[in-house]
């Protein structure tokens, strides 16, 4: 189940792990006065650095309103919330 949700984008970073040999980045969100991190695949990475709102967050490092996607999957393990897009906040009065 996916559902869309409006958000502020606090960090954003990469690291390179020596463990594994691979890049991972991993995005700070606030959800519901909430902070938490979330791990993100490359592709959403890749919209994310195209994206106005990281290019302020660098510049200013003030919080940024955005709409993340998040997917939710239940398994034998627990819920599981992954990512699977952030993007722009449309304008007041603008629909799709």
């Amino acid at each position: 189940m996916q559902i869309e949700y409006q958000t502020a984008i606090y960090s954003a970073s990469n690291f390179h792990s020596s463990k594994t040999n691979k890049d991972y980045h991993k995005i700070g969100l606030i959800l519901d006065g909430t902070a938490g991190e979330f791990f993100v695949g490359d592709k959403v990475w890749n919209e994310i650095v195209k994206s106005h709102f990281f290019n302020a967050l660098n510049i200013t490092m003030v919080p940024q309103v955005c709409v993340v996607t998040l997917e939710l999957k239940f398994t034998d393990k627990g819920p599981r919330v992954d990512v699977v897009g952030l993007r722009e906040q449309e304008p007041a009065g603008k629909g799709k």
